[in-house]
């Protein structure tokens, strides 16, 4: 992305390497100097043009090499054929008298040589091929080179004060520029002709990004944001509620996953090919954004004013909360060993669940590490009469989702706790215990088939004193606790009914 340098106050600072954010990683530039445009062969490799600066690194960021290049320029633009072949575009000077330069370097950056000095300056380079090439700057300057920068023919796209600050070719013969006063210029013929089409939105546009011949976004001042969708005959602003910043990079993958940057720590995020734009959130201070540039859909970097590097390697948005699924948010569940249920994040290595008595999880009833979207509350954690509370967090190596929303559940006095996966070859019953009881007591009972379970207690008349019906349960053992803290001394009779088949025991409660 393109940087004019205007009268600014920079504070004088270096960056120590520190966490951001949990999704952006603070990297070390040795320098204060505004940061413009980045170029990435892979994870590891990439150069960084800015204010009299040339960075490169060979291992992620880890460590940035400044190197040796003319000071006086700002360099704007940047882009490299292969590991050893590259350009970086500047310009010295104030846009109406600026003067630009081209330098190329053979060695991978070890050394860079001049081969090309324009009458203004220079804001970006785009080669297409070895031989073609193009730049663009300060008074609407366009030239070409068909020889790999040995000879360049300007051409003439208007004599205004305008600036050209971005190219973008997504084939060998289509090409388009954005610049200051609203102005988008497209070529069809590899920069030999260009035509300038109509933008009715008031904006000094800093970046473009093309998926294709056809579609389009461009930014500029004011958080304008242009898409078009037919080759630029037509260009839409997409409006972002509450962004008003100077946008100044834009980049795109494919898949229609767009990035935008910008000041006042701009960041959006667009995976329907720029329809719709999430503003990203996270990152501290009031960052002055100028670029931004995935080598993947995992891996890109942050640049600004003051040297700002920020590095992510999770795709730079923070990891979605887990959402949560069962038990139901304020339901009454009949076991103590409940399975509890939430959502599965894709980016997620593991999970973090607590359990608490309290809504604000002073203390913990329990809590777990998960792999899975699915944790069974072990036996002993829970009592039958509590509600409970329980939230979950995605974690994804050194970075944590924030905790999901805060739902709780109320586990019934008479608790059903399957006790065991063997399936009985017949419907069974056992004596309670203990018996007698003062006020509650466990019954156990096997249940040979699938079926909807009823329960019932009767009085000593025959009277139904408490019911418990259609709760479906799976063939298996089940233990039941029963508590009759509010009935008065005698005798009373368990019945479970499944299936058509009925079994009762008898009780005694002394108080």
């Amino acid at each position: 992305m393109k940087i004019k340098i205007y009268t600014v106050l920079i504070a004088t600072f270096f960056f120590c390497p520190s966490l951001f954010s949990q999704y952006w990683t603070l990297q070390s530039s040795g320098t204060n100097k505004i940061l413009g445009e980045s170029y990435f062969f892979n994870q590891n490799s990439g150069w960084i043009a800015g204010e009299g600066t040339l960075l490169k690194t060979s291992n992620g960021g880890s460590n940035w090499v400044s190197q040796i290049i003319p000071s006086l320029y700002t360099y704007g633009g940047i882009q490299f054929q292969n590991v050893d072949t590259g350009w970086i575009a500047g310009s010295y000077g104030d846009y109406l008298t600026s003067t630009g330069i081209l330098l190329k370097t053979l060695n991978g950056g070890i050394t860079w040589a001049t081969i090309y000095n324009s009458t203004r300056g220079l804001w970006d380079v785009v080669f297409i091929n070895s031989n073609t090439g193009f730049v663009c700057g300060d008074m609407k300057y366009f030239a070409k080179t068909t020889n790999g920068g040995l000879n360049w023919t300007q051409k003439n796209l208007g004599s205004t004060t305008s600036e050209f600050f971005q190219m973008a070719f997504p084939d060998n013969n289509t090409g388009y520029i954005v610049g200051s006063h609203n102005e988008i210029f497209k070529t069809s013929d590899a920069g030999e002709n260009w035509v300038q089409q109509n933008v009715s939105v008031a904006s000094w546009l800093r970046d473009v990004s093309f998926l294709n011949v056809n579609t389009g976004v461009a930014v500029g001042s004011n958080g304008v944001i242009l898409k078009t969708t037919n080759g630029g005959t037509n260009w839409v602003q997409k409006t972002v509620t509450g962004i008003s910043s100077y946008l100044f990079s834009v980049h795109f993958f494919e898949t229609g996953t767009g990035w935008i940057a910008g000041w006042d720590n701009t960041l959006l995020r667009s995976t329907n090919f720029g329809e719709n734009w999430s503003i990203i959130g996270g990152l501290p201070g009031n960052n002055q954004l100028t670029n931004i540039n995935f080598y993947n859909q995992s891996t890109g970097w942050l640049l600004g004013y003051n040297g700002i590097i920020l590095k992510t390697t999770n795709g730079g948005t923070p990891l979605s909360a887990p959402q949560l699924v069962y038990p139901l948010n304020n339901s009454t569940i009949h076991t103590t060993k409940p399975g509890l249920t939430f959502t599965y994040v894709p980016e997620a290595l593991s999970y973090f669940i607590q359990i608490s008595p309290t809504s604000s999880f002073v203390t913990l009833t329990d809590y777990a590490y998960l792999t899975s979207n699915q944790y069974t509350v072990p036996p002993g954690k829970l009592t039958g009469g509590n509600n409970y509370y329980w939230r979950v967090k995605a974690i994804a190596g050194a970075v944590e989702s924030e905790w999901s929303t805060i739902w709780s559940f109320y586990v019934h006095p008479d608790a059903i706790l399957n006790i065991g996966t063997e399936i009985p070859d017949e419907y069974t019953l056992e004596q309670n215990y203990p018996n007698p009881f003062n006020p509650s007591t466990r019954i156990k009972f096997g249940i040979k088939e699938k079926g909807d379970l009823g329960i019932s207690i009767f009085d000593a008349n025959g009277k139904t004193v408490k019911t418990e019906n259609n709760k479906t349960v799976s063939p298996g053992y089940y233990e039941y606790t029963l508590n009759m803290n509010n009935f008065p001394t005698g005798v009373y009779y368990f019945r479970y009914s499944i299936n058509g088949i009925n079994k009762t025991v008898k009780m005694l409660l002394i108080k």
